[in-house]
């Protein structure tokens, strides 16, 4: 005579077939079953949202800082020459070597010596502050 499947020694799709039953089935598991994977059908439709929407917001972002110089020339645009001259002599180093060098923010850290949240912190107010350079003019 055949051993039934102890608690122990059943297999997971077995006892994952005991909760939640086929599609076609009638039966309260079915719901359960629909509700699971509409929940993770429509997180998943959010997440590819909120990440194509970031991706957006960081491609017009960097569009709007970079656009008005040559990188490869090294050269910034006129109007931002002024602004960038009177930064302090930190902040304009952080900025050149993120910018016109392409460096990380944990190896400007590192040649500067400062934490990469500070570094992060710089850059933040520069282009706030270069920001506002051009929206004046």
């Amino acid at each position: 005579m055949p051993r039934p499947f102890s608690r122990t020694s059943r297999p997971l799709t077995r006892s994952c077939r005991t909760f939640l039953p086929p599609c076609g089935s009638t039966g309260s598991g079915s719901t359960l079953r629909n509700y699971l994977l509409r929940a993770v059908h429509n997180n998943s439709l959010r997440l590819l949202k909120y990440d194509e929407a970031r991706r957006r917001r960081e491609i017009s972002a960097a569009a709007e800082l970079h656009g008005g110089w040559d990188q490869e020339k090294e050269v910034p645009p006129p109007e931002l020459a002024p602004a960038i001259s009177r930064l302090p002599e930190q902040s304009r180093k952080v900025l050149l070597m993120s910018y016109w060098e392409n460096k990380k923010n944990a190896a400007i850290a590192t040649e500067l010596s400062i934490s990469v949240r500070t570094v992060e912190t710089i850059l933040y107010k520069v282009v706030k502050k270069l920001r506002g350079e051009i929206k004046k003019k």
